[in-house]
C-alpha cells in the first residue's frame, strides 16, 4: 500500500515523502523501504507516543491524495482498494 502511494505521489510531482512509521515492526519496515525506494527524497518519523486516535483508516489518506489527482496533479489513484475511490471520489 505504501509503495503504490509513494509511486503515485512521485508520478504526481511530489519531491519529498514524509512517512510516520512504527518502531521496527515488519510491516513498518516494508513501508519504510517503499518510501526509500520511491525515487523521492524522504523523511521517516518513528514516534513512540501519540495523543491521537488513528481510527480514520486509510480512506482519509486516500481522500487527500485523490483530491490532488482531481486537481490535475497525477494519474489514476489506486485508492479504490482502500475505500478512497478514484480521482476525487
Amino acid at each position: 500500500m505504501i509503495g503504490e502511494l509513494a509511486q503515485f505521489a512521485v508520478k504526481s510531482g511530489v519531491r519529498l515523502l514524509v512517512l510516520l512509521s512504527g518502531r521496527g515492526e515488519e510491516g513498518a519496515l516494508r513501508g519504510e523501504k517503499a518510501a526509500q525506494d520511491s525515487g523521492a527524497e524522504w523523511t521517516i518519523l518513528r514516534s513512540t507516543w501519540f495523543n491521537q486516535n488513528f481510527s480514520e483508516g486509510a480512506s482519509s489518506c486516500a481522500a487527500v491524495v485523490a483530491d490532488a489527482a482531481a486537481a490535475g496533479k497525477g494519474g489514476d489513484w489506486p485508492g479504490e482498494r482502500w475505500g478512497g475511490g478514484s480521482e476525487g471520489g
